[in-house]
């Protein structure tokens, strides 16, 4: 997984980053740009689920993942995953971040994420 960064894009273009990585053998595109207005991460998003034949996800924000009808990466301080999974379109791929093997478990068989990432 490509997960973008404010900084290390340093004004490169985030669509072309994301071609050039799944050329290069990525399989999903996690959008995190913490310093982007929800607009242009819509614009953002939309663009790149446009672009590129891999799952496209919107790190934090469940509502800019619903306007521009992509998945969505959830932090320990974000909505928890079963009420994303309430309000997000069905089949929508919800991800989550994990710290230890218990929150693991956790995401996956209690909570419902499609995923799990460390790092």
């Amino acid at each position: 997984m490509l997960v973008t960064d404010d900084a290390l894009l340093g004004g490169r273009d985030v669509v072309d980053v994301a071609r050039r990585a799944v050329a290069g053998g990525v399989t999903s595109v996690q959008l995190r740009l913490k310093q982007a207005a929800p607009r242009e991460l819509v614009r953002l998003a939309r663009l790149l689920r446009g672009a590129l034949a891999v799952p496209v996800l919107v790190n934090d924000r469940p509502d800019v993942a619903v306007a521009a009808g992509a998945g969505v990466h959830l932090g320990p301080d974000d909505l928890p995953v079963p009420l994303a999974r309430s309000l997000l379109p069905p089949g929508t791929l919800i991800g989550t971040s994990v710290g230890t093997e218990a929150e693991v478990v956790r995401a996956l068989a209690e909570e419902g994420a499609d995923y799990w990432g460390i790092g």
